[in-house]
Formats: structure tokens, sequence, C-alpha cells
């Protein structure tokens, strides 16, 4: 592991720097949540394309974020979540009007 203070390498279960003195596991923590944040805003990013774009949300997507990333798996996952809330929502407008027009089929 990188220190991000003096750029030393060190052992990946050191808990400082073997140079500096810089906490590592301070290091480690950080890098997990700026992972998870970017996964999040990736996640946000798929569900705004899918809700919005449908399939061609789904085709930039995975035209902008490289094959087998994290970014691309977030991405789809983002996705896949509108997909699900957009066809529970046409489902519900479905009943919805029905119950309204009297119980005609809406087709």
């Amino acid at each position: 592991m990188y220190c991000k203070r003096c750029y030393t390498v060190n052992s990946d279960n050191a808990n400082k720097c073997v140079k500096c003195g810089a906490d590592l596991n301070a290091q480690r923590q950080m890098a997990k949540k700026l992972a998870y944040y970017k996964g999040a805003s990736k996640t946000l990013m798929g569900a705004l394309c899918g809700f919005f774009l449908g399939i061609i949300g789904l085709i930039i997507g995975l035209w902008s974020y490289g094959p087998n990333t994290y970014e691309r798996k977030t991405f789809l996952k983002g996705w896949v979540i509108s997909l699900a809330i957009s066809v529970v929502g046409v489902i519900f407008l479905y009943v919805f009007l029905l119950l309204i027009m009297g119980g005609g089929l809406l087709l």
C-alpha cells in the first residue's frame, strides 16, 4: 500500500507508514468511503438514465464504462432499479385508469 502523505510503499497489513509514520488504517477507511460514494453516484446515474432514457440510457451506460468494472456494475444496478420502478408505475397507472374507466379493458 502506498502512503498518501509521502508515497512510500508499505506492506498491505502495515498500520503506520515506515517512512513518515502516517496512519495507514485511516487512509484505507477513506479509500473505502470514496469507493462507496463513487459507486453510489454511478447507481444514481444509472437510475436516472434508465428512468428518462430507457434502452438508450442502457446503451450509453454500457458504452461509457469499461467492461467488468465496478462503475459499470453500479450503473447497471441503478438502471435495473429504475426499470423495476417504471414497470411498477406503469402497472399501477393501468390499474388506476382501469378503475376510473369503469372496468373496461384499456388496450
